[in-house]
Formats: structure tokens, C-alpha cells, sequence
């Protein structure tokens, strides 16, 4: 019985998040995540043909995904930052969870 009432809560906390990710994901007018990798390959590839080259339309799309992906990380980010800075008084929680936080700060200077 116990076991039982673990996997509703479960259930219960997944579609909570989920519901939650979709409302963020609402909330920057995002339907679906851009790929980071397929960003940047497609980034290296305009911008290796001559500027003359480069078509306006795929720029204006590759824009478009970057900027999608830089306010995601953004606001993970803040996230992370705001979580940090409110559980500063606890060592224990900075030490376990400053490496992600760090790293996605990394990766929102690539765009």
C-alpha cells in the first residue's frame, strides 16, 4: 500500500513539473528547445561562406534559436543564482550544487 501511494506521489510531482516547464516554456513564447548542438553547427557553417553568401532568412532563424537558447540559460541561471543566494547560510547545499550553476554560466557567455 505504501509503495502504491509513493508512485501516485511520484506520478503527481512529474506532472507537476512538467506542467510547470510547459508554463515556462510558455512564458518565453518557446514550443519546442532549440538543439545547442545543431545551433552550432549550422552557426560554423553560415558563417564560414562569404558574408555575400549568407542567406538572410537562415540568419534570421539562426538568431532567433540562439536568442531562445541565451534566455533559457539565462533563466536557469538566475534561477540557480536566486536559489544560491537564499541557501547561502547552508555550506553544505552551496558546495552541492555551485558546479551547475557555474557551468551554466559558461555556457550562456557562448551566447
Amino acid at each position: 500500500m505504501i509503495g502504491n501511494t509513493a508512485g501516485a506521489q511520484d506520478r503527481a510531482n512529474t506532472l507537476a513539473l512538467e506542467k510547470e516547464r510547459q508554463a515556462t516554456l510558455e512564458e518565453f513564447n518557446v514550443t519546442e528547445t532549440p538543439d545547442l548542438e545543431t545551433v552550432r553547427s549550422v552557426a560554423a557553417q553560415l558563417f564560414s561562406q562569404p558574408l555575400e553568401q549568407q542567406n538572410v532568412e537562415e540568419l534570421k532563424k539562426l538568431s532567433e534559436a540562439a536568442n531562445r537558447i541565451a534566455n533559457l540559460v539565462k533563466y536557469i541561471y538566475d534561477e540557480y543564482d536566486n536559489y544560491s543566494r537564499e541557501n547561502y547560510k547552508y555550506d553544505f547545499l552551496q558546495k552541492k550544487y555551485r558546479g551547475p550553476s557555474v557551468n551554466i554560466a559558461r555556457l550562456s557567455t557562448n551566447f
